[in-house]
């Protein structure tokens, strides 16, 4: 069985997964399947099922990862920590995060999506290499352009799911 460390613990070349390239995630717990699917409703309650999966393949890319930019300092990258991170996922925290992870989303049909992604995800692999994510502002004011380019972004594979962009660092 493939180990669940992140890539930079095993060893091996640390760079994201692509598409084309997922390996399954293995021993992840309960409560960080949870946490995933109630991270991927609070972010997009309404969001479909390729969304909510760009959401999760981007918290486990960061965890995968290994590296400590996606955790707050001192701490270990974890599924947990990566999602709790300061100013990383606007949802976490709120009350549709908390909502979902305590069983009892607003909207049943968004959470019951999330928790989709998340079992398909953890079966078949990541479905990006992002590991930076921004949704469509529909207002067109777009502030998020400039962090792109001050952080050295790039369009991720696949570049949008639905209505959110998805973006790796560029090395």
């Amino acid at each position: 069985m493939q180990s669940n460390a992140p890539a930079s613990k095993q060893g091996s070349d640390p760079a994201p997964a692509t598409p084309s390239a997922v390996r399954p995630i293995y021993n992840v717990t309960e409560v960080e399947k949870k946490e995933l699917a109630a991270i991927a409703y609070a972010e997009d309650v309404r969001g479909t099922l390729e969304e909510h999966k760009a959401i999760v393949s981007s918290v486990l890319n960061r965890y995968l990862s290994g590296e400590k930019q996606f955790a707050e300092p001192g701490q270990e990258v974890t599924i947990s920590n990566v999602i709790a991170a300061k100013d990383q996922y606007q949802a976490f925290n709120k009350e549709a995060y908390l909502n979902a992870l305590n069983g009892k989303p607003d909207y049943r049909a968004g959470y019951a999506s999330a928790q989709r992604a998340v079992e398909y995800i953890l079966k078949k692999g990541v479905t990006t290499n992002a590991t930076f994510i921004h949704y469509l502002n529909p207002s067109g004011n777009n502030w998020f352009a400039s962090a792109v380019a001050a952080r050295g972004l790039i369009p991720a594979t696949p570049p949008k799911a639905g209505d959110w962009y998805l973006y790796v660092q560029k090395k």
